[in-house]
């Protein structure tokens, strides 16, 4: 791994923890921009989103070491359909008659050439772009950390869209909230520590009296990573374990019962790599 990679990588799942959180769709976005453009030395990044008919990809991110190109290229747009599906990098962005039309616009105010476009594609239909723009093109490496932050901006469009149904009274992790914390362990180099970041978010997000997160693999029983709360009584790697296992493969979302808590358990990530435990007192 390139030297500070592992602190680019730790970045994402920063922003990933704070989409999660509920925090602002720009905030999170706002760090991812700033942190692929200091990775890979891009004067300027723009994150896109499609607006509320998805008719045009909206800059909701921007990150430009000119404060004033930043707020000039904040809210710029251009048709969603003018961005095809697959990557793509322009090496003369703004002559270029390949190159959508905002794209050409946006190289020349930044004064650069080349312009990097990694689209966030959902069926047919481009709902988001990552654009990197530079003075010369981009190598494998910085291609990887820029698919890296395309992800990132994929989950922010699945938290803009998903419904805010909870899986309990009081729980308000959507569908796509537990993807993205599935991802973000994914993402974390240090699973340890990141799985330790899951579980106080997740409590705090619920309001549950506990937290646990359980690495899951095909050969091997589901392993503790960490845990929040519980009284200061966490589960037991071996029945809590098996627990998991069958709750998971119940996949009816009724509760388990473990002495005064319900325990909510729920897979993160597509396809599942962890299950998330989640505790509740009978009396809340």
């Amino acid at each position: 791994m390139h030297p500070g990679d592992e602190a680019t990588l730790e970045a994402f799942a920063g922003a990933a923890l704070d989409l999660v959180r509920g925090e602002p769709v720009e905030r999170a976005l706002g760090a991812v921009a700033r942190t692929v453009a200091r990775a890979v030395g891009a004067p300027v990044v723009l994150a896109r989103l499609a607006g509320p008919d998805g008719d045009r990809l909206v800059a909701r991110a921007v990150y430009a070491e000119s404060a004033a190109l930043a707020a000039e290229l904040e809210g710029t747009s251009l048709p969603a359909a003018s961005v095809a599906r697959e990557e793509a990098e322009y090496a003369s962005a703004q002559g270029d008659p390949s190159a959508p039309a905002g794209i050409r616009r946006a190289a020349a105010r930044a004064g650069v050439p080349v312009v990097r476009v990694v689209p966030v594609a959902v069926g047919d239909s481009v709902v988001a772009t990552l654009e990197l723009f530079g003075t010369e093109a981009f190598s494998l490496r910085e291609q990887a950390l820029a698919r890296a932050a395309a992800a990132h901006v994929a989950m922010a469009v699945r938290v803009e869209r998903a419904p805010g149904d909870g899986v309990d009274g009081r729980a308000q992790l959507t569908q796509a909230s537990l993807e993205l914390l599935g991802e973000t362990l994914a993402a974390g180099a240090d699973e340890t520590e990141t799985a330790e970041h899951v579980v106080r978010l997740a409590a705090e997000a619920t309001r549950a009296a506990g937290a646990a997160v359980w690495r899951l693999e095909a050969e091997a029983p589901p392993t503790l990573l960490a845990s929040h709360g519980f009284a200061g009584r966490p589960p037991e790697p071996g029945d809590s374990g098996d627990d998991v296992r069958r709750a998971l493969a119940a996949r009816n979302g009724e509760p388990q019962q473990l002495g005064s808590w319900r325990l909510h358990t729920l897979a993160l990530g597509e396809p599942p790599i962890a299950a998330l435990q989640l505790a509740f007192d009978e009396e809340g």
